[in-house]
């Protein structure tokens, strides 16, 4: 996964905040309790003052913070090369992590950043061995001139991510606000607001999902609230729906829900365009690589291998190059080529092409 934003956004700041909490089992940005994860922090970017400073204000005990690895200026050889790779797959070894940070990911490469050659050898040599190792990993990077259009350099960055999220700070509101703009599996919402917090530093959802906020991801849990098939179809289920008191979806929403839910169960029908979107429904540019580990924020949702060993505890560093003593929109769905114009009421084809609904169902459009 990617998180990209403009400097001096937060981003380092957010993940901080969301690891002190997914190494220690502790609630993150609302979800529930969870089993705690193993991180190995790569920092370029901050030093072990700026570390303690803000764990200080994030009122984070260091004692309890051993499944957390931080190296702050690693001495790693590029990414992007033999040696790079080497050093960082041994430091994986090593400390056994289900998780990678890299903070940033452009100061970890020796090529130029908008060669795709660059990014193509850092997945070959250092990602696809993390994968196979089942090791996620979470890049962090800088957004380019124009940020809508993603992170800086080349398009080829994000061929084989499963995830990329734009960050955003308000600093009148005090809030930062993560935008998913681009995804392989479509799980979750796609926008998140998070309220900046003090005593102690932390972040938090601005409110509770609404339907609003995310349509297509409401109208899958009130299918799964039903009990309805997985394979559920759009004749089945707009009735279903609406019977229960839950009427009132566009019609290419709920499609797009339905599509989600079956891909969810495996179901190859159930991605009937290309098999990642973005948000806009339009595939991503560049020619995507084999894909890394998912993790997708908000929270965390990396699984530890079963029987992977542990390390319980690191001992305090005394380099720059050790551990810290701290032990650590949703897209409209793709028809297909030649499918029909369909009724925006009652789903069923139209023989006037230029119409979006059959007369007889005008009126019947929520």
């Amino acid at each position: 996964m990617s998180l990209y934003s403009a400097p001096k956004a937060g981003k380092s700041l957010l993940i901080l905040d969301l690891l002190t909490r997914a190494t220690t089992g502790h609630r993150t940005l609302g979800g529930p309790p969870a089993p705690p994860i193993r991180v190995l922090y790569l920092d370029a970017e901050n030093t072990r003052k700026d570390l303690r400073k803000r764990l200080h204000d994030m009122d984070a005990d260091p004692d309890q913070l051993h499944d957390l690895i931080y190296l702050s200026f690693p001495p790693l050889a590029p990414l992007d090369t033999t040696r790079g790779a080497a050093e960082l797959l041994a430091l994986v070894d090593q400390h056994h992590p289900d998780l990678v940070i890299i903070d940033t990911v452009s100061r970890y490469i020796d090529g130029p950043e908008n060669d795709a050659d660059t990014w193509l050898n850092i997945y070959r040599l250092a990602l696809a061995p993390l994968k196979a190792r089942e090791v996620a990993v979470i890049r962090l990077d800088h957004a380019g001139k124009d940020a809508d259009r993603g992170e800086r350099g080349s398009s080829a960055k994000n061929g084989d991510v499963d995830a990329s999220w734009q960050l955003t700070y308000d600093e009148r509101r005090q809030t930062r606000t993560l935008v998913r703009k681009l995804t392989r599996t479509g799980n979750g919402p796609d926008r998140l607001v998070l309220n900046i917090l003090t005593a102690p530093l932390r972040h938090e959802p601005a409110s509770p999902l609404d339907p609003a906020a995310d349509p297509v991801s409401h109208i899958i849990r009130k299918l799964d609230e039903l009990g309805a098939d997985p394979g559920i179809g759009f004749k089945l289920a707009g009735p279903l729906l609406r019977d229960n008191g839950h009427g009132g979806f566009r019609n290419d929403l709920l499609r797009e829900a339905l599509r989600r839910r079956k891909a969810r169960q495996g179901d190859p029908e159930g991605d009937p365009g290309t098999p990642e979107t973005t948000p806009s429904g339009s595939p991503p540019q560049g020619d995507p690589a084999p894909r890394v580990t998912s993790t997708e924020i908000p929270g965390h949702t990396v699984t530890p291998p079963s029987g992977s060993p542990r390390v319980t505890q690191v001992s305090a560093p005394r380099d720059p190059g050790s551990p810290l003593p701290i032990g650590e929109p949703v897209g409209s769905p793709s028809q297909g080529r030649g499918s029909p114009t369909l009724c925006e009421s009652c789903g069923d084809p139209l023989t006037d092409t230029t119409a979006t609904v059959h007369t007889s169902c005008e009126g019947g459009v929520a």
